[in-house]
């Protein structure tokens, strides 16, 4: 963690791959060195390193097989990579990651992304898919200004998949305020940073991001519920329960881009 605040990529790699070679140190740094791969832009070392990781970590074929899919999408195999999560969606249509993956790469390509796996109501509960929308048409409004700042909010979210699958939630967290420098009232980006700072063990910045989704999204109940179980942590039962109750007299869903 010290080497990824400083920026020592060189050393983040240099450690995992020894630590590679530990007894047991296979399966708990596979996913770490997958993301320093792509964090380096070295997609080739990480399909590789993916598909020969099977007998490595039989139970996080999903999660190596996204990350890898992610890596041979960076390397210009766009097909390949939609081919390679959609078997993953097509194996458990319910599989909440690969939806959102495979939607992220489908929406980079121009596919119709209305009909993605992220938008099909078996994949994930409503209140996601009302996100999802709302992220097509900031996706949508963005491409119109610039192509290339679309794909890079698509790519953000991506990236910010793979580093939290590797447990680097604090990257990941960077990655999405990142999302919110280009697109300040993107829905998704605000309900998943409090998540993702929380899990860094940034409470402090967790709150504060939650509170700043809220102002920045107007009648979005969700963020009351996320901050009240936030202050509830922090044993702040008065302000959570307020927080609670403003939760509850939203209305409508907790997402409701339509």
């Amino acid at each position: 963690r010290v080497h990824r605040a400083r920026g020592e990529w060189d050393s983040v790699l240099g450690l995992l791959n020894q630590a590679e070679r530990l007894p047991g140190g296979g399966p708990a740094v596979l996913l770490e060195q997958l993301a320093a791969q792509v964090h380096e832009g070295v997609y080739a070392a990480a399909v590789e390193v993916a598909t020969n990781a099977v007998s490595r970590a039989p139970g996080r074929r999903e999660q190596v097989g996204l990350t890898a899919a992610v890596a041979r999408f960076y390397s210009g195999d766009a097909a390949g990579a939609l081919e390679s999560a959609g078997r993953i969606v097509a194996a458990d249509p319910r599989d909440a990651d690969a939806g959102w993956v495979r939607s992220l790469m489908a929406l980079d390509v121009g596919e119709s992304a209305l009909s993605a796996p992220a938008s099909r109501e078996f994949a994930l509960p409503a209140v996601a898919l009302d996100a999802w929308r709302d992220l097509v048409k900031v996706h949508d409004a963005k491409k119109k200004e610039s192509k290339e700042d679309a794909r890079k909010l698509v790519r953000l979210f991506l990236t910010a998949y793979v580093y939290e699958q590797a447990g680097w939630h604090d990257t990941a967290a960077l990655q999405i305020e990142d999302v919110l420098k280009a697109a300040p009232g993107c829905l998704v980006a605000h309900c998943l940073l409090p998540v993702l700072w929380e899990k860094a063990g940034e409470r402090a910045r967790a709150i504060a991001a939650c509170e700043r989704g809220i102002a920045a999204c107007k009648g979005v109940s969700y963020g009351q519920l996320v901050l009240g179980d936030l202050l509830l942590l922090e044993r702040k039962v008065a302000e959570a329960r307020a927080a609670y109750a403003e939760c509850s007299a939203g209305e409508g869903e907790p997402f409701n881009a339509r």
